[in-house]
Formats: C-alpha cells, sequence, structure tokens
C-alpha cells in the first residue's frame, strides 16, 4: 500500500466521525480505539447500504457503492499502520466487503430501469 497523505487520514475521519467534528492532528494523536470502534460502528449502521435499498435508484446505490470502495482502503491502511488490525486480518475483510459489494452490485444490474431498486 502507498503511504497514507495526512490530508486523507484527515478527510477519512471527517467522514468517519461527522463534520461537526473538529478533526485535526491533535485528535489523531489522542484518538482511542474504543472510540473509533464506537464512531466505526455507528457509521456503519446509519450507512450500511442495506438500509436505503428500499429507497435508492440504481445510479445512487452505484455512487455509495464507489464512495465506500474509496474511502475504504484510506481508513484500512491507517488501522494497519496503527496496529489495530493486522495486514491479514485488513485482507480478509477487504476480501468480505468486495464479496458484499459484487453481490449488490449483481442486483442492481438485474434491477428494472425504473428508476427505483
Amino acid at each position: 500500500m502507498p503511504g497514507l497523505k495526512e490530508s486523507e487520514l484527515l478527510q477519512a475521519c471527517t467522514i468517519l466521525y461527522g463534520s461537526g467534528n473538529h478533526v485535526s492532528q491533535v485528535f489523531l494523536e489522542t484518538l482511542k480505539l474504543a472510540d473509533l470502534k464506537m464512531a466505526f460502528r455507528r457509521r456503519s449502521l446509519e450507512t450500511h447500504p442495506d438500509r436505503f435499498l428500499h429507497l435508492a435508484t440504481p445510479f445512487q446505490l452505484k455512487m455509495l457503492l464507489i464512495h465506500q470502495q474509496r474511502q475504504q482502503p484510506l481508513i484500512g491502511e491507517y488501522f494497519v499502520g496503527q496496529g489495530i488490525v493486522s495486514p491479514g486480518q485488513l485482507n480478509r475483510l477487504a476480501e468480505i466487503l468486495e464479496n458484499r459489494n459484487a453481490s449488490l452490485e449483481a442486483r442492481l444490474t438485474r434491477a428494472p430501469n425504473t428508476g427505483t431498486f
């Protein structure tokens, strides 16, 4: 994996924690694992595609998947760098996510052209 830029990490944390939190170098230095896990779980529950499948158009769902695919490596690289997960654990999680996304994308290709999923 290429080196993670601080600006990319700050952007990923802003997405994870929300724009209402001041994400900075000091924020990263004081970040606790328990808080990170809680924020990740909360954001995962809030934004999980399964919660919105019935509302999303195929285009909207595709954009959600693209966004997730772009942010996941940034956050994963940070977790490995901090020793939160091992590279092997990250690879297994990435494989699970990839399979899940492939399943959702397959459903997209079967969706009728009505603008809804």
